[in-house]
């Protein structure tokens, strides 16, 4: 995201807007998968809560685990190695990471929408 002249990002200056775009595009992945399933009419508002759940869950225990890595590591690396001043390459080697499998989940999936 680039800085405008107030030096934000468009996440600064827009939050509701982005954060309905994510929205959106997680709804769509619920509604292809539910549809995939073929649950009856009765029963796709507590099937879409409890789906909806278990998703934001598993992300929350997905995101925790790389926390508790990133901090064992830094942790170790200052013990181990003598005055490590940065983190950077620890941090943005796991941030590439996270976005190139969350660009592939992306495209993957609009593809199958389009």
């Amino acid at each position: 995201m680039r800085a405008g002249k107030s030096g934000q990002t468009s996440l600064g200056r827009h939050p509701v807007i982005v954060a309905a775009g994510f929205g959106l595009f997680h709804g769509m992945g619920f509604a292809t998968a539910l549809s995939e399933i073929g649950l009856p009419q009765t029963e796709k508002i507590s099937a879409l809560l409890f789906f909806n759940l278990g998703v934001e869950f598993g992300q929350i225990m997905v995101i925790g685990i790389i926390f508790v890595g990133i901090y064992l590591i830094t942790h170790y690396a200052n013990r181990f190695v003598h005055k490590v001043k940065e983190h950077f390459p620890v941090q943005a080697c796991l941030s590439y990471a996270l976005g190139i499998i969350s660009a592939f989940w992306f495209i993957e999936r609009l593809i199958t929408v389009l």
